[in-house]
């Protein structure tokens, strides 16, 4: 479970979808925060990159370049760390998966 993230997008309904397409998230609103609409920002107020633990970086990586997003950093390899994957998912944000070294 993942109790808070930010995604700052234009269109809320569909990075929804892709984060629930993707990673098979379901998304409901923080207690007392019903209003905010499911911890998705609608609106242009480009944050930092996200970055997710993923059993195969690679296998995760290719998903989401099949859903049209465009690679922002290729898939590679950080000695003694992680394989690592970067891609812009639309309105300035980017999505990291990230296999840690030796759970690939």
């Amino acid at each position: 479970m993942m109790p808070h993230f930010e995604s700052h997008a234009g269109n809320g309904v569909r990075t929804r979808a892709f984060h629930a397409d993707l990673f098979g998230w379901s998304f409901s609103p923080m207690v007392g925060g019903e209003e905010i609409g499911c911890h998705l920002i609608d609106g242009r107020h480009i944050g930092g990159p996200m970055t997710v633990v993923v059993d195969d970086c690679d296998a995760r990586n290719d998903s989401t370049l099949r859903n049209d997003e465009v690679e922002a950093l290729p898939q590679q390899d950080e000695p003694g760390i992680a394989r690592c994957a970067y891609v812009e998912i639309g309105d300035g944000n980017v999505l990291g998966t990230i296999t840690p070294e030796g759970n690939a």
